[in-house]
């Protein structure tokens, strides 16, 4: 790469211009002139930094980093200057680059040069290091395609639209690169390697900024922002490194396929989720590339000729990874999916959005070059389907009232010409009239530098072209891979209109009088609309898109039910096709659709196919839209409602929710007896002023109304809502108030209407009475916050709370709506019921046995849930009477639909089996004998037990649902107890620490029901691998109970007393452990230093015990942090994030102190326990809380400079660069480890003892950086410490010889944990090379500090060997030494070995 002349950007650029010196030293000048030179020269330095701040913070890469981040990494790039012409070489590993001052030229292939301005960015992918990789997946000759790579499998032949024709042409519409024709290859550039990319400094020369990678790193670690950016990086690196291997640009630089993966995306789709539907149109999506899993395409097959049977969606190919969706040719355009995409089973695609393949193919034109073959293919196709150019003059409102010879003439002078991306259309001084037919321009005025887009339609230059404006200085660029485009040119037109002096005069007078012309084709006025109004078919021409289908698509199939579009041919052919018949050809100027836009039906009568021959341009007119416009002219409305009497209005258009499953019978009945009415604006009356009934049900077909109900709700009502549906089942209509927000139509039964149709059509009675019964139902769910057809409802009942929405969709559609008017029984005590109810509106009490005066009712709340245990099969009678106080509605679920569902959801059945199997296990005990058994009432008499559990009731729990929770108020007579029948529950106390657990037959919430506390003393918790059944004693039940027996009250208040007591001598227990066993742990810990004992307590007070069984995990490698761990009990084994065992830590070890710190936000490690193990875990945001509530200013300043510290120590490697291990400076394992590093400070005398925890989390060892001291053994002398004799120093051998270090100097000590070692660089590919060095310098270490205490001691016990009459024998090597060397092994290849730690 040329170097140019080089200078900083930032602030560290010396003051003044080497021209400015040179210029002093040649001339003395005025001192004005210098310092005007110089702030000359540091407003274009701070330009330069903006423009590189703004480049840089816009890159994917940088997405989430700060924005003081981008600006010192911008303010460290260095500038660099080419001179005109200079080539600009791209290189691995080199810095990236930002033009900060004049131009680039690209060239990319052979196409012409294109220029790149202030801001772009070069070489990105270069500057990591991602070229090489680049050159590892290049296309060789002779490489098989993505189709030959077996990414797209046809399926068997399928009756589908015509034929098998059909079915492979709907295949290769979505897939045109991976269906290969005429046997020949379709990408150009496949066996040529890279295309040439050439970039030359601009006819100016240009000035870059220059910036390495290393100032990247630096900077964006110095706030946090590096993970975010190695996130960023990951995330397009699996997007460039698919994008290469797919070859879905085959042939394209690197540094363009980076571009491409910057905009491009990745979104994962579930099995049987729809990518996209047939029809849909998706013009942000130019590409789909599957990466994982496997899709299948699909289409709805042509049914039978069997009246009324509906089609079915047939398997037409299949796609797997490397398969490609779209076509770059036309991916300016919008073209309807000619099929179905299915993911078949968990699946990733990689998007490539339309408007950034836009971009990037304007700004390298010559990438059209690998896929030049399949342009030339559209080329052809669109020369034999665009339109005469006469036809295209019509459509101009200009010549709409032109002469048509004229028109002829004209068309005859027309030039059509097709161009690339990249090609200049016209220049400064060109008065021809333009017309882009297809594809899309960018205009650009030099003089103003605004660009503006001309879209499909657009007509340019009409100004000019009259004479009624100067010609600008303007450049029209094609921006579209392919663009149509019709010429007039003035010199031909001014002789052709000559010859019409009528026609002359026109143009003139427009031209003088300066209308405005139009800037967009017009549709001509279809036969539909040729009786309305020109305002109203101008209305809808706002709402018309054009739209392309490709050769041989269906662009609707017959019976589909689609959304009910209008289309309109401007260019190309089709053909109408009936059951595989053709029964007419449509060219330009044809419509079809009309019925269904009316929606006088609902499924397509035909199929419409495109031609073969070409493409098929169309004018679409959506039917949502086209009813909007409709809206604003209601003399239309009456227009179109007489239409309506012309066809066959069949029973398809009445959509009573309730009719669905009735026949066509009944429907032509209720169209005869009940007549469709247009209603005026604001009032319910028809348009003649006719009062419309309000006693009848209302089904809105279009438009929008307000209906105010006698309690004051409004209502609003949408096309396809209805009301009333209680007249069905005899019941009367209600008091209300219609208000139409629009103009109407709406369908009105009233009871007579409903009686004759009942009374015609006897048998369909039972459905029709149901649908509306289900009707009222699913609007009531709708009150309830549920959507319709939402299957939330059932998460009321907690034994569906851990099912999947699938089979949630499934059980709701089982479920059946019951109607109870007052005072009849929902459920009676000891009747026979296998269902579960939901009660979904009205209110309704609980009566018990039914044979108890209920003064004090047990009132039913909405969602109320009761037979589960009936559903389930554990009982088949009712335990309680509830009887409806209003009109209550009831969603029930027979137990038969309920197994018949769970045959197909194996998970599910599974679960509720498990649940079914320990319902049978619950004991056949009278619940009075559980509660007279528990530890609260033993006293109390058996009347006492039975008022109490009158109206008592089964609830479910989840697992992990709250039963209750501490602080919850309570009161007698308004709170409930409860008695466990089946699975366990946790009782937990203030910290969540576990008290008890409960089990079958135990009772919970005695204390609360009875009112001896005015809250709730401990939270009950299911246990998270089990629901619980419960029978719940109601607080009106208890409280009757107490009344009835005042003289047992006292007494079972005095039995909760004590059990209050013993609560409370536990938590005085629990407050002696933390003080004598969690603080002394945390005391030592390094961030912790300086904390006093009372601080230290009061924030282990608030922590949170958890009890975790063998082979269970503590904490998972990659997890989210935020949190100190302390092993109080047990063992846990230490894994790496890919499932290696390295060790194990004991009871003591404290892990978590940068997540404390807020420096490091993932769990390096696995811990799985090994033994059931008591941990305790304290929050970062505690820490914080308590420090800041004590104003403990000392102890936040300590944890302040210990975050500044440990970042310090990462940016300059400490400790790791005292040793002599040839360590780089962007080493990031070495940085890791020196993050962890725990640095000691000494001063002179201080003595130095490993604390009693020190092995608890594995060994240490010592890297000595400053400062001498010795190790004493006693008073006696061993060794001394300093940085040039020891640097590395056991930690381990002091607490084994019960050793001591003494400081003479100021010493700084750096402590290294094996396992923060073997983490670090356990995510390496290969180990770095100073690991090796690193554990050979361990060894060595170990083994002198060996043989020093081994002599000192053997000396200490020769001369006590007259005092001791058996001298116990030193400690060797195999006690000591090795058991250190254990702990820090690797193997040959510098590899930790597993250690076995049981």
């Amino acid at each position: 790469m040329s170097s140019g002349s080089s200078t900083p950007v930032g602030p560290s650029s010396p003051s003044g211009s080497t021209s400015a010196k040179c210029l002093q030293e040649a001339t003395p000048l005025d001192p004005e002139v210098l310092r005007s030179l110089r702030e000359k020269q540091e407003r274009e330095e701070k330009e330069h930094r903006e423009i590189t701040q703004k480049a840089i913070s816009g890159l994917p890469l940088f997405h989430g980093c700060s924005t003081e981040s981008c600006r010192q990494i911008a303010t460290e790039a260095s500038s660099q200057t080419l001179p005109a012409g200079e080539v600009l070489s791209l290189l691995d590993h080199g810095p990236m680059f930002v033009i900060v001052a004049g131009s680039m030229h690209v060239h990319l292939g052979c196409s012409p040069k294109v220029e790149l301005g202030l801001g772009s960015v070069i070489n990105e992918a270069g500057m990591l290091g991602l070229l090489e990789v680049a050159e590892q997946l290049k296309l060789q000759p002779n490489m098989p395609t993505p189709c030959e790579a077996a990414g797209l499998t046809f399926s068997g032949a399928a009756n589908v639209g015509a034929g098998i024709e059909m079915h492979r042409a709907a295949v290769q519409n979505l897939c045109p690169e991976m269906c290969i024709s005429s046997g020949r290859r379709k990408l150009s550039c496949k066996s040529l390697g890279w295309l040439k990319l050439e970039l030359r400094a601009g006819d100016d020369g240009v000035t870059l900024a220059a910036v390495p990678f290393i100032a990247i790193f630096r900077h964006l670690n110095e706030d946090s922002s590096y993970a975010r950016f190695q996130a960023n990086r990951k995330h397009l690196v699996e997007k460039y490194s698919a994008l290469l291997f797919y070859a879905v640009f085959p042939g394209l630089p690197p540094e363009i396929v980076w571009s491409m993966a910057g905009v491009s995306i990745i979104q994962s789709f579930e099995a049987g989720d729809t990518i996209f539907e047939d029809g849909e149109c998706k013009p942000e999506q130019a590409f789909l590339v599957i990466d994982k899993g496997e899709a299948c395409i699909t289409k709805l097959a042509m049914p039978a000729r069997t009246e009324g049977e509906e089609g079915h969606q047939e398997v037409l190919a299949t796609l797997r990874p490397s398969a490609i969706v779209g076509d770059a040719c036309v991916c300016h355009k919008c073209m309807p999916f000619s099929a179905t995409l299915k993911a078949v089973s968990q699946t990733s695609a990689l998007i490539i959005p339309t408007a950034g393949l836009l971009e990037i193919m304007e700004r390298f034109p010559g990438m059209t070059a690998i896929f030049m073959s399949r342009l030339r293919e559209w080329i052809a196709f669109l020369e034999h389907s665009l339109p005469l150019p006469t036809q295209c003059l019509v459509g101009l409102e200009l010549f709409a009232s032109c002469d048509q010879t004229l028109l002829r003439s004209l068309g005859a002078i027309c030039m059509r010409k097709f161009f690339f991306v990249g090609d200049v259309v016209a220049e400064t001084g060109d008065d021809s009239l333009r017309i882009v037919e297809i594809g899309r321009c960018r205009v650009r005025m030099k003089k103003t530098g605004v660009c503006v887009f001309a879209e499909t339609d657009s007509v340019l230059g009409e100004r000019v072209f009259f004479g009624d404006a100067e010609p600008e200085d303007v450049t029209i660029t094609v921006s579209s891979p392919l663009a149509w485009i019709l010429c007039i040119t003035k010199k031909l037109f001014k002789p052709i209109l000559e010859r019409y002096p009528l026609d002359e005069k026109y143009f003139k007078q427009t031209c003088h009088e300066g209308d405005l012309l139009k800037a967009k084709l017009e549709t001509p006025i279809l036969p539909l609309f040729r009786a309305c109004g020109k305002d109203f078919f101008c209305a809808v021409q706002t709402v018309m898109k054009s739209v392309m289908f490709q050769p041989n698509q269906t662009i609707c199939m017959q019976t589909a039910v689609d959304a009910g579009s209008m289309y309109s041919i401007r260019a190309g052919k089709c053909v109408i096709d009936i059951s595989g018949r053709t029964v007419r050809r449509m060219e330009s100027g044809d419509s079809f659709g009309e019925r269904s836009i009316l929606g006088f039906v609902n499924r397509r009568s035909a199929s419409v196919i495109v031609s073969k021959d070409g493409p098929c341009i169309c004018m679409e007119i959506p039917r949502p839209e086209f009813l909007a416009a409709l809206e604003e002219y209601p003399n239309e409305q009456l227009y179109f409602h007489q239409l309506a009497g012309q066809y066959e209005a069949v029973g398809a258009r009445s959509q009573w929710p309730m009719l669905q499953e009735c026949s066509n019978q009944l429907r032509n009945l209720l169209n005869m007896y009940a007549k469709r009415q247009i209603t005026s604006k604001g009032s319910w009356t028809t348009n003649n002023g006719e009062e419309l009934p309000l006693n009848g049900a209302v089904l809105l077909f279009n438009g929008e109304a307000k209906v105010c109900h006698a309690n004051g709700e409004i209502e609003i009502l949408a096309e396809g809502s209805c009301f009333g549906e209680q007249l069905f089942l005899g019941h009367p209509a209600e008091n209300l108030r219609i208000h139409p927000v629009t103009n109407c139509e709406v369908q009105i039964i009233t009871p007579d209407v409903i009686t004759r149709m009942l009374e015609e059509c006897p048998d369909e009675r039972e459905k029709v009475l149901q649908g509306a019964r289900n009707e009222i139902a699913a609007k009531a769910e709708q009150q309830l916050g549920f959507p319709r057809h939402d299957p939330g409802i059932l998460r009321y009942s907690p034994i569906f709370r851990a099912c999947c929405v699938e089979f949630l969709r499934e059980i709701h559609k089982q479920l059946t709506a019951c109607i109870f008017k007052p005072g009849e029984t929902i459920t009676k005590h000891g009747e026979p019921g296998t269902s579960l109810l939901i009660l979904v509106k009205g209110s309704a009490v609980n009566e018990g046995d039914g044979n108890h005066d209920h003064s004090m009712p047990l009132c039913l709340p909405l969602g109320y849930v009761c037979g589960e245990v009936n559903v389930l099969g554990s009982s088949d009678h009712y335990l309680n009477t509830l009887r409806a106080q209003s009109l209550c509605i009831v969603q029930a679920l027979a137990r038969s639909n309920l197994c018949e569902v769970l045959q197909e959801f194996p998970t599910e059945n599974k679960m509720f089996e498990t649940l079914q199997n320990e319902e049978h296990e619950v004991p056949d005990v009278l619940l009075s004998e559980y509660v007279q058994n528990g530890k609260t009432f033993g006293s109390a008499s058996p009347e006492f037990i039975d008022i109490a559990c009158r109206g008592a009731d089964d609830v479910f729990f989840a697992p992990g649902e709250y039963l209750m929770k501490r602080g919850e108020k309570c009161r007698l007579g308004e709170t409930c107890m409860y008695v466990l029948l089946m699975g366990s529950a946790s009782v937990l106390g203030e910290f969540n620490d576990e008290l008890e657990q409960l089990h079958k037959t135990d009772v919970t919430g005695e204390a609360g029901a009875l009112g001896e506390s005015a809250h709730r003393g401990a939270t009950v918790r299911a246990c998270p691998d089990c629901f619980v059944h419960c029978r719940r004693l109601h607080g009106v039940s208890i409280q009757m109970a107490v009344q009835a027996f005042p003289q047992h009250y006292n007494s079972l208040l005095e039995i909760s007393s004590n059990r209050n007591s013993r609560n409370e001598q536990f938590l005085k227990q629990r407050t002696e452990w933390v003080q004598g066993t969690v603080v002394p742990i945390l005391l030592q810990c390094n961030i912790f230093s300086n904390f006093s004992s009372e601080l230290m307590r009061d924030i282990a007070t608030h922590l949170e015990l958890k009890h975790h069984r063998v082979h269970t995990e503590i904490c998972t490698a990659g997890d989210a942090a935020g949190t100190l761990l302390i092993l109080m009990e047990g063992k846990a084994s230490v894994k790496t994030q890919a499932g290696a065992v390295i060790g194990c830590v004991t009871s003591g070890a404290v892990m978590g102190e940068l997540s404390v710190l807020g420096i490091w936000e993932r769990h390096m490690a696995t811990l799985t326990a090994r033994c059931n193990c008591m941990v305790v875990s304290i929050t970062s945001e505690l820490i914080w809380d308590v420090c800041e509530q004590h104003q403990a200013d000392d102890q936040l300043q300590a944890l302040r400079r210990n975050i500044d510290q440990r970042r310090k120590q990462m940016e300059q490697r400490l400790p790791m660069c005292f040793l002599p291990l040839d360590i780089g400076e962007e080493d990031a394992y070495a940085r890791v480890i020196a993050l962890h590093a725990e640095r000691v400070v000494m001063a002179p005398e201080d003595t130095w003892q490993p604390p009693s925890n020190c092995l608890a989390r594995g060994a240490y060892m010592w890297v000595f950086s400053k400062g001498r001291a010795n190790v004493l053994l006693g008073e006696h002398f061993v060794m001394s410490l300093n940085p040039d004799a020891t640097s590395l120093f056991p930690e381990a051998i002091l607490h084994e010889y019960k050793a001591k270090v003494c400081a003479l100097s100021l010493c700084e000590i750096y402590r290294v944990n094996r396992f923060d070692v073997i983490l670090s660089v356990a995510a390496a590919a290969s180990q770095p090379k100073w690991v090796r060095r690193f554990q050979q310098m361990i060894d060595e270490a170990m083994e002198h500090a060996y043989k020093k205490f081994n002599s000192v001691q053997h000396i200490v016990k020769m001369r006590e060997k007259s005092k001791r009459s058996s001298p116990k024998r030193a400690k060797d090597k195999s006690e000591v030494v090795q058991h250190l060397q254990t702990a820090w092994q690797w193997n040959a290849s510098g590899e930790p070995l597993l250690i076995n730690c049981s």
